[in-house]
């Protein structure tokens, strides 16, 4: 009796002789999930029947690259996600399903679903959210195994405003159109993320009128 199985299988042996009952026997292995067809042949007729493999979970984890940003540079406005999603394969590289991934985040920001059990796919993703913009490094973790990425969140700048504290005003220099009293305003949004790049407008009050206007380097100031 001749038995053969679908690529990404192996059958061993190939060729059996029957025995006094008439049965002959063959293993298939396969380091490859999924469904193969498996033919016995004798003079010339065949019957198949399919053998499946599964995922092995016991060697779960997320390799290198696995885990990868989706929606970035979300606004820190604590609504606003970004999205990160993780991959989990066996050590043979199979995508395994029905296993949580927990998600954890860094600099303040918040994942919105922290454990995310894997698909049919192997796929676990979720989102963050953040006040407090810049790098959030995030972690997704499978029993030991463990990748990193990072996410950005950027300050908003609908809300930009200079409040009370973050103006700071000189005052005694000698009035001799020499001397200065130095101004300094830091422009920060909602949550006081400092923004960059934005126009500032001052003036003054009393005798000698007068405004300009000043963009903040980076940081705000």
């Amino acid at each position: 009796m001749t038995f053969n199985v679908a690529e990404g299988a192996t059958i061993t042996p190939h060729e059996v002789q029957t025995g006094a009952d008439g049965n002959a026997g063959a293993t298939v292995t396969s380091l490859k999930a999924g469904t193969y067809a498996v033919t016995a042949e004798v003079n010339g007729k065949g019957t198949s029947k399919n053998t499946t493999f599964v995922a092995d979970k016991d060697s779960a984890g997320i390799a290198d690259g696995d885990l990868a940003v989706g929606d970035n540079n979300a606004v820190a406005d604590g609504k606003s996600t970004d999205s990160v999603t993780a991959k989990v394969t066996d050590a043979n590289g199979n995508p395994v399903s029905g296993v949580e991934v927990s998600f954890l985040a860094g600099n303040d920001a918040t994942v919105v679903t922290e454990t995310v059990t894997t698909g049919a796919d192997g796929m676990a993703a979720t989102t963050l959210t953040s006040m407090t913009a810049g790098t959030s490094t995030v972690t997704a973790k499978v029993g030991d195994s463990e990748q990193k990425v990072d996410v950005n969140f950027v300050a908003d700048s609908d809300t930009a405003e200079i409040t009370d504290g973050n103006l700071s005003v000189g005052t005694g220099a000698t009035a001799n159109g020499k001397d200065i009293n130095a101004i300094t305003a830091k422009v920060t949004d909602a949550n006081g993320n400092p923004l960059a790049n934005q126009t500032v407008t001052f003036n003054v009050g009393g005798r000698g009128n007068h405004h300009t206007h000043m963009r903040c380097k980076q940081g705000g100031w």
